[in-house]
């Protein structure tokens, strides 16, 4: 089924399994090995999601310790430390943030936290601005760059910044309804609704810059309604992106239906 390991994907990025079930599910394993990192990280952010503070702390802080060098592991801690309103532990965390982290677009956006707090607005904007590099069609990330170009008096930009923010929530929130819509009604529809279905995710995807995702619900769609001439078109705007990536994600064509 080629659909199916997509809409696993958007699920995933969407969706938290519940916590008290997952905690369950993932005790056996850390019990084997104490010392799965991975693992361990996972039971810590399911702790945050269940308001265990101290015991995602005792899950999360090894994991850094013992895998210092890997940026996965930072990110959990340093959201960790964002949400339960340790700054000055994430300033200190960012200060010890590993070479590797520049490829991170989430220790990107703590870099910019911290120096915020700190009051260094144009810090922040740098980090800020190096966190969109990395995920371009993370909005939230956009709309701490409008605010922070604000204070420094760059209205035009900061109002772009915020616009973009709301454009990609926009779009996200685009994308949730229609894998509502596809869950709800992929199983009983016909070939032709189907495609308009995957078709409707594909150009949510797009939006948010996620090229590779648009370009395979792009293809389910086609699997469907092989001549769709729409679907034909968005695919291979979408793959004329993905070679030049510097550029903005393609406005996908608008269909009749």
């Amino acid at each position: 089924q080629r659909h199916d390991p997509l809409a696993m994907r958007v699920r995933y990025d969407m969706e938290m399994v519940d916590p008290p079930a997952a905690l369950i599910d993932l005790e056996p394993t850390l019990e084997k090995d104490p010392h799965d990192t991975i693992t361990r990280r996972a039971v810590g952010l399911y702790h945050l999601e269940a308001g265990r503070s101290d015991e995602a702390r005792a899950q999360l802080y090894p994991c850094v310790r013992e895998a210092p060098d890997q940026p996965i592991v930072w990110e959990a801690w340093l959201v960790c430390l964002y949400r339960t309103a340790d700054l000055a532990g994430l300033k200190q965390a960012v200060a010890e943030l590993p070479a590797a982290a520049d490829e991170s677009a989430e220790c990107w956006k703590y870099r910019a936290i911290a120096a915020e707090q700190e009051g260094d607005v144009e810090r922040g904007i740098a980090a800020a601005r190096r966190a969109i590099d990395r995920a371009p069609g993370d909005a939230e990330n956009h709309h701490r760059l409008g605010q922070l170009l604000l204070r420094e008096g760059e209205k035009a930009e900061g109002q772009q910044e915020l616009a973009q923010s709301q454009a990609l929530a926009d779009a996200r929130q685009e994308l949730r309804d229609h894998f509502d819509d596809y869950r709800a009604r992929w199983a009983r529809e016909a070939a032709e609704e189907r495609a308009s279905i995957a078709y409707q995710i594909g150009q949510a995807s797009a939006k948010l810059g996620l090229l590779r995702d648009a370009a395979a619900w792009y293809r389910a769609a086609l699997s469907e309604s092989p001549s769709d001439a729409v679907t034909i078109q968005a695919l291979e705007a979408v793959r004329q992106a993905e070679q030049a990536p510097a550029q903005d994600a393609p406005a996908a064509p608008q269909r009749a239906d």
